[in-house]
């Protein structure tokens, strides 16, 4: 009867002596893979963003082209993350008017029917924001600051949960169906988009 007990607690033993083994190892392998990003290499990935959201201004000839990253900013009573979003960088028309400074820390309950279309469509489009079901989308983009198209591309990261990440909108001061060939152009941009906000090396080639 002992040496059953004994051979039991040392199997335990030795599990749990595997288990930590495996997360020590795996931690100092993500560590060893996470390279370090200089100031340069940051300004130099920054610089390329920029570029990349003014060339759909220009190109969609849109009114507000802007990127919002998701994240987690504090915790609710149930200990849930509360899920925000940050508009980071925004592309203007001369007659247009900016949006980033209101929208920082954003509670993506805030705009639920778009959410809901982001997270499960990948998209979210209103042609005709006077049409708009969610009234908090209507009241803020098209009451508040003029705008009557919307459209959101969603960003994932290629990881195998496909994690969402960011969002690029696209806003028009009129009424405006946007063409099949513009709406590529956006989704065709959303992988170098997601290599500049990891930080690593993108295939667009280098800024000059």
């Amino acid at each position: 009867m002992a040496d059953i007990i004994l051979s039991s607690m040392t199997i335990v033993i030795l599990g749990f002596m595997a288990y930590f083994t495996y997360m020590y190892l795996r931690m100092k392998i993500e560590k060893a893979g996470r390279k370090p990003v200089s100031f340069g290499d940051e300004a130099r990935y920054n610089k390329m963003l920029d570029q990349i959201m003014f060339t759909l201004e220009t190109q969609l000839r849109a009114s507000n082209v802007f990127l919002a990253r998701f994240h987690n900013n504090g915790h609710w009573n149930n200990g849930r993350n509360m899920k925000k979003f940050t508009i980071m960088l925004e592309k203007l028309s001369p007659t247009s008017q900016s949006i980033q400074q209101d929208y920082k820390d954003v509670l993506c309950s805030r705009y639920p029917e778009a959410m809901d279309f982001l997270m499960f469509y990948h998209t979210y489009q209103q042609a005709d924001m006077s049409l708009c079901k969610d009234p908090n989308i209507k009241r803020d983009f098209l009451t508040k600051y003029g705008y009557k198209s919307l459209y959101f591309f969603l960003i994932q990261q290629a990881n195998g949960d496909r994690t969402e990440e960011a969002f690029i909108g696209v806003l028009y001061k009129e009424a405006h169906v946007m063409s099949r060939e513009h709406a590529d152009l956006v989704k065709s941009k959303r992988f170098d988009v997601l290599g500049l906000l990891n930080m690593v090396e993108p295939k667009i080639g280098r800024a000059t």
